[in-house]
């Protein structure tokens, strides 16, 4: 980053645009590029007003436009920082952008560079051609292993904690510096040295406070998912990609999978169950949060969920219903200058250039609804299409739901409930097993029986039913486009109508 600035200012770049929270890393940053190149470098706020970095003095000018003005009247080479100015860019005055548009013009012509630091980027259409934005990274693993060398060189030799930095500086990826500071404070002065079991504890709290990644924690196992047998050996295959030993053997990180497909068939439960197998943390991306109504926020949000995602790696994440978010993308972006389209072309391109070891798994109802180079091969490992379980993995479903109630398998005639349950999706024959159960409560005996359980199956209107057609236009798309999760032909169709095979 260092290099890169540097090179920006060597060559006369008159407006920088550092998208950053951490100021005091940046500031000293900045520092040490004008102390490369023998320039002068001012700080200016709000609140200080003109702080000159090297001597310490204070000019006080408190108003954005008065310091544009002295800063085109400092003679000599400089840079010359605002802070926090991205909040008068928002909506600015006609008078500031002018008053920009000079100081840019000036820099330029003297050999000055203006520096713009905000937390977001806000650039008003009449600068956004005039200035160049840099996306500042979050600290690496080399500045992990200094923040952490530094924090032990200031303790006491017999107090210093016993710790793996290989372990400790993964646990802090993803952290700003003063987040790294604080989690290794709290979990020494807690008692735990520098566990990292405790410092990716205080990794998720700081990642859900960013609103846009939850943390996710799945007890069940693929012992819980009937069927789908195509999706679970792929899995299988993903065991141990992520370690050293797949490095040393060549073996590219995979980078994802998609399953489309009907409503209440195990997408959703087999995508969380995945992150166990492979080992790794689970988070999940609510899609809408990308977006937001202010200008620039959408492709903000959309560079901070990129950003966040290759500095935790290895990270997997799931997003769950993804046509939600991008439907009808590839439009023109008319209703919204174009932002939603794009963040979508952002995120393409991520997902099809990263070399990093983030996977993401998304999971789709109206495949339809996505445009088709989301679904490109290159994104994708693999593509499923999740149908109506069959009658073996009927059969399978409620094995596994009726053992949750807490009752024995073997003593309920499942054949005919797999036959009662002929194009049920696996959450439908799922709550017909509660619902039966709950039945059961009311009754005299309290027990759950062959008799509750069949009612129950009968009294349910099946998905396939009320969505005939749309389930064939889903088979219909799926034809030579995915795998079957099933690892099979589907072989059920709703009551009472022929086949239309997959």
């Amino acid at each position: 980053m260092k290099e890169r600035i540097l090179s920006y200012v060597k060559a006369g770049y008159p407006c920088l645009y550092i998208v950053s929270n951490e100021e005091e890393r940046v500031q000293a940053l900045l520092n040490e590029v004008a102390l490369a190149i023998e320039y002068s470098f001012f700080a200016w706020d709000c609140d200080r007003g003109i702080l000159n970095v090297a001597t310490g003095d204070i000019m006080n000018s408190l108003d954005p436009v008065d310091a544009l003005k002295k800063f085109i009247a400092m003679p000599g080479s400089s840079m010359f920082l605002l802070q926090d100015f991205h909040l008068y860019l928002e909506k600015p005055i006609p008078k500031m952008l002018r008053s920009m548009k000079d100081a840019m013009a000036h820099a330029k012509m003297e050999g000055k560079t203006l520096i713009v630091l905000g937390c977001r980027k806000c650039l008003p259409p009449e600068l956004e051609k005039l200035i160049t934005v840099i996306d500042f990274k979050l600290p690496d693993r080399s500045a992990m292993e200094h923040i952490v060398t530094q924090l032990t060189g200031m303790m006491d030799e017999a107090n210093r904690p016993q710790f793996n930095m290989v372990d400790v500086t993964q646990a802090l990826q993803g952290m700003t510096t003063l987040e790294a500071e604080n989690a290794l404070s709290l979990a020494y002065t807690s008692g735990h040295g520098f566990d990292p079991i405790v410092l990716s504890r205080e990794k998720v709290r700081m990642i859900e406070r960013s609103g846009l990644l939850t943390y996710e924690e799945e007890g069940r196992t693929m012992a819980d998912v009937g069927g789908l047998s195509a999706v679970k050996d792929y899995t299988q295959s993903l065991n141990g990609c992520y370690s050293p030993e797949a490095v040393a053997f060549g073996l590219p990180f995979p980078k994802g999978v998609f399953l489309s497909g009907i409503s209440g068939c195990g997408k959703s439960l087999i995508t969380k169950i995945m992150a166990k197998i492979m080992g790794l943390p689970l988070l999940a991306l609510d899609i809408g949060r990308l977006f937001g109504s202010k200008v620039g926020e959408t492709e903000e949000r959309t560079r901070e969920f990129i950003d966040l995602c290759e500095a935790i790696a290895p990270v997997y994440v799931r997003i769950d219903e993804i046509e939600k978010g991008f439907s009808g993308m590839g439009g023109g972006g008319k209703s919204d200058g174009g932002t939603a389209d794009r963040s979508f072309a952002s995120l393409l391109k991520w997902m099809e250039e990263r070399t990093s070891s983030v996977y993401i798994a998304a999971t789709a109802n109206k495949i339809e609804a996505l445009p088709p180079e989301f679904l490109r091969r290159g994104r994708w490992d693999e593509l499923f299409f999740v149908d109506l379980p069959t009658e073996v993995e009927r059969l399978d479903i409620w094995h596994i739901h009726i053992a949750k109630l807490g009752r024995d398998p073997s003593e309920y005639k499942l054949d005919q409930l797999v036959k009662l349950s002929e194009g049920y999706t696996g959450a439908e024959i799922e709550q017909a097993a509660k619902n039966a159960l709950r039945l059961a409560f009311h009754t005299e005996e309290k027990k759950l029986t062959n008799g509750l359980l069949a009612h129950s199956a009968k009294m349910v209107i099946p998905l396939s039913s009320t969505m005939e057609q749309e389930i064939d236009r889903m088979r219909d798309w799926a034809k030579g486009r995915a795998l079957n999760a099933g690892g099979h032909m589907p072989t059920i169709a709703p009551k009472g109508r022929k086949l239309k095979p997959f």
